[in-house]
């Protein structure tokens, strides 16, 4: 289970980094945007292979871009608390675990989530957390 965690938010980061990096150095520019959640800066119980998970992309961001530093190639992570999305149909009691006070944070819409994107591509922002 923690496998299948780390797979799909760092693995699936990496490889399609690796793929898409040496052309986008090769002309001095892009921006590779990184998703990841609020969880990669904080943990609660019943999440530790979650949290980790989340903690690897910050960490995966952080290296990339200091290894990118004197490029034109940016990166840009993005962390969310709740959006609503399949995520919690598919992962059932995953909703019961969450913190209490995620109970006073507004869910976010994958809308509310893409505006957050795009702005943060406008300011050229290093990081974009919402809400």
């Amino acid at each position: 289970e923690a496998a299948e965690m780390m797979a799909a938010p760092y693995l699936s980061a990496f490889y399609v980094t690796r793929a898409f990096l040496p052309a986008m150095l090769k002309r001095n520019s892009g921006l590779i945007i990184n998703m990841s959640s609020i969880a990669g800066f904080m943990s609660w119980p019943g999440a530790t292979a979650y949290t980790a998970a989340r903690f690897a992309m910050r960490g995966f961001n952080e290296g990339l871009r200091a290894d990118l530093h004197r490029t034109k190639v940016k990166t840009m992570l993005t962390a969310f608390a709740v959006v609503k999305s399949e995520f919690w149909t598919h992962n059932p009691g995953s909703e019961e675990k969450l913190p209490g006070a995620q109970k006073m944070i507004p869910t976010l819409t994958s809308e509310h989530t893409a505006q957050a994107i795009i702005n943060g591509i406008r300011w050229n922002l290093p990081f974009v957390f919402a809400p």
